[in-house]
């Protein structure tokens, strides 16, 4: 595609200052600060409470608390009990740099959930700065580039990620690769080739920043770095059909190479596992059909948040929800994205103006490409047609169609501001910027601080009472046996809630959390009949059984009967749990 000088008024052509560029990203943070503080209401907000307490959040917690107390994330001896955690099975491939952040914050703060909050919070302030860069890298003017940055931030995709999905709403890197591939589109590569010497190409500081762009773009998120790789290597097919200059390929080409290569040293030590053990492919089931479940839909793009702030609007959304190919309902751009989102669609069809066409064009291309990419019946659903199925949840892309479309809203803006008074043009961009994060996300976040809190206290005190009743190392059997990782609910039961007495001791040891596929299986041995099962306990030397009531139907009451009558003693018993003494005389 041939380089055009574009005279759009929202387009800089100044030289980078670092003063400059410090001030105005100092206001896109600050305004990111803000716009938090409000939106999730911290002042209820207690940072050593998890600031989520269930689901995928637990699980999360599992692997920083296994941090704290072991040297990486990787296992335990204090979940799977008699046997041990080890997640090689289940792992976080492509999300070394996170894990690094999480695992320096771990050792600063001694504490799991205090990182965990913080992390959780950062990545708006990282998401910030990075769409704020990445809009400069677009040579967008400052104020344009802050609004980029602020609303890319405050994406739907973040908060219904949120701290559950954690390493998901870590996507602060996106902006970074995608402005990246949309300068090579543009032909205005951030580290031209220059065939005549290479070495001191290779050597420069622009061809090490394409390498640091790749490296980052390689290691936090899987599936980021994954479409990081199909949106490069559609670049690059782009640019050999369209270049004018011989070599322009080149950038693209050491940006694939080194995330290939970033993420194979990342799965490398999960490959010697699993030549030295086995595969294990039961910890993933994913078919075709949850490929194209999960698949990227346009009208989920273009369709109101979820729980709007408009009941008008949310009840559109609801009533658009009876359909069959729902997906996660994780991908709505809101309105000022889905106004960039359109045009682009529109701009592929349209003639524009030559000053305006490879700006534009570019960003429609890119747009174009993801689109294919993800959405349903489209490349991902050919690909998962011969058995990779494993990454199967691609409207996640939605989140990096959002940056080009936000880009593009912000220069159209921009164009209709350009000949207002300054201080005019920003107030309005403000109001916009508020009004575009106010659609997007709705009043209700977060569970109850409150709440959490509450139950996190009550869960601490029963097993405060656990460790001083059977001793501080004592092995707990918990009831009902659940498959980890990824088992649906059982009863009112969510999947890891077996999790949370193990955040709440360092030294208790507890049956669940085995990785199935693996020693976490003996427990599909144990009898059903309360009697053979407390007697093959007792041989295991456990100590005490722990019962969740939410998974049970009656509530637990009959189990609680059949232990009774065995002789156990009922030292704990609370709404939701109950915890019975594995005494060897009982029988």
């Amino acid at each position: 595609m041939p380089t055009s000088q574009n005279h759009n008024a929202s387009i800089s052509k100044h030289k980078f200052h670092a003063r400059p560029e410090l001030s105005a990203l100092s206001v896109a943070i600050s305004l990111t600060v803000v716009a938090l503080i409000f939106l999730f209401q911290l002042w209820d907000f207690n940072p050593r409470v998890p600031v989520s307490y269930s689901g995928d959040g637990l699980l999360t917690l599992n692997g920083l608390r296994n941090m704290r107390f072991g040297g990486w994330y990787w296992s335990t001896q204090k979940l799977g009990a008699p046997f041990g955690q080890d997640f090689h099975d289940f792992p976080a491939v492509a999300d070394n740099y996170n894990l690094v952040l999480l695992w320096f914050g771990i050792k600063i703060f001694r504490n799991e959930v205090l990182t965990f909050n913080l992390f959780f919070f950062g990545t708006y302030f990282l998401s910030t700065a990075s769409g704020f860069i990445g809009a400069r890298m677009l040579r967008l003017n400052r104020s344009a580039a802050v609004l980029v940055g602020v609303v890319y931030s405050f994406l739907p995709f973040h908060f219904q990620h949120g701290p559950a999905h954690l390493y998901l709403s870590a996507y602060w890197a996106i902006p970074l690769w995608a402005a990246f591939l949309l300068r090579e589109l543009m032909g205005e590569s951030i580290s031209p080739f220059t065939q005549s010497s290479f070495r001191s190409w290779f050597c420069s500081r622009s061809t090490l920043l394409v390498m640091l762009i790749s490296l980052i773009a390689a290691s936090t998120g899987l599936y980021y770095a994954f479409f990081f790789l199909l949106l490069a290597t559609g670049v690059l097919f782009v640019r050999r059909i369209t270049q004018s200059v011989s070599f322009e390929w080149v950038p693209v080409s050491l940006s694939i190479f080194l995330a290939t290569s970033v993420m194979a040293l990342q799965y490398f030590p999960i490959w010697l596992y699993q030549k030295h053990n086995g595969n294990n492919l039961s910890t993933f089931v994913r078919s075709i059909a949850d490929v194209e479940y999960y698949s990227l839909k346009i009208s989920n793009l273009l369709l109101p948040v979820y729980g709007h702030r408009i009941s008008l609007l949310a009840d559109f959304r609801d009533r658009a929800n009876h359909v069959f190919l729902i997906g996660e309902g994780a991908d709505a751009l809101g309105l000022f994205g889905s106004i960039g989102f359109c045009t682009l669609l529109i701009v592929l069809i349209v003639k524009t103006a030559e000053n305006q066409r490879v700006f534009f064009k570019s960003l429609a291309v890119f747009t174009l490409l993801a689109v294919l990419i993800s959405t349903v019946g489209g490349f991902s659903q050919f690909v998962s047609a011969f058995g990779f199925t494993q990454l199967r949840v691609m409207a996640r892309m939605s989140v990096v169609i959002a940056f080009p479309s936000i880009v593009c809203s912000v220069v159209l803006l921009d164009r209709v501001l350009r000949n207002r008074n300054r201080i005019i043009r920003l107030s309005f961009l403000l109001i916009v910027g508020t009004l575009a994060l106010l659609d997007t996300n709705p009043g209700h976040q977060i569970s109850s601080y409150k709440e959490t809190a509450k139950s996190w206290e009550q869960d601490r005190s029963v097993v405060a009472r656990v460790a001083e009743s059977f001793g501080s190392d004592a092995m707990i059997f918990q009831l009902p046996i659940i498959p980890f990782p990824e088992y649906p609910s059982v009863v009112n039961m969510t999947d890891y809630e077996h999790l949370k007495g193990y955040l709440h001791s360092s030294t208790l040891r507890w049956s669940y959390g085995g990785v199935k596929g693996r020693d976490g299986d003996w427990q599909k041995s144990l009898s059903e009949d309360p009697k053979l099962l407390v007697a093959e306990l007792q041989q295991l030397h456990f100590q005490a059984i722990w019962i969740n009531r939410n998974g049970y139907e009656d509530r637990g009451a009959l189990l609680i009967e059949q232990l009774s009558s065995l002789g156990l003693n009922l030292v704990i018993k609370n709404p939701n749990l109950l915890v019975f003494g594995l005494n060897k005389t009982a029988l």
